[in-house]
């Protein structure tokens, strides 16, 4: 699941690390991948109107599995510390609520490119 982030100021900003989600209606903040490649303590500046992208990486068994639209994103400063989170619904590439699935995901550091071919 693919998170884009865009600066709406007139300013550049800079994000750190991975978003802190939480999926459906879990109290469990996703791990950060340990696929991910290191770096995540790294400011990436956001100029106005640009964005930055991270995602959820889903995985999904034959146990436990969990389906939703909704998920909750927070963003974390260099400590690792999360601000207020809201809530989202994800959508498919044609604009519509999707749902999406799984029994275990992880999430990837902030990057200025889409980690994976979306």
């Amino acid at each position: 699941m693919l998170i884009t982030a865009k600066n709406t100021d007139a300013k550049p900003c800079w994000v750190t690390s991975y978003p802190s989600i939480m999926l459906g209606d879990s109290v469990n903040v996703l791990p950060h991948s340990g696929k991910d490649a290191p770096g995540g303590n790294t400011r990436v500046t956001v100029q106005p109107g640009g964005k930055v992208y991270s995602a959820v990486a889903l995985f999904s068994g034959n146990v436990n599995t969990h389906t939703s639209e909704d998920f909750s994103i927070a963003m974390r400063d260099q400590t690792g510390d999360t601000g207020p989170a809201t809530e989202q619904t994800s959508f498919g590439s044609d604009g519509t609520p999707s749902k999406f699935t799984w029994t275990d995901a992880n999430v990837l550091n902030w990057n200025t490119a889409k980690p994976y071919d979306f």
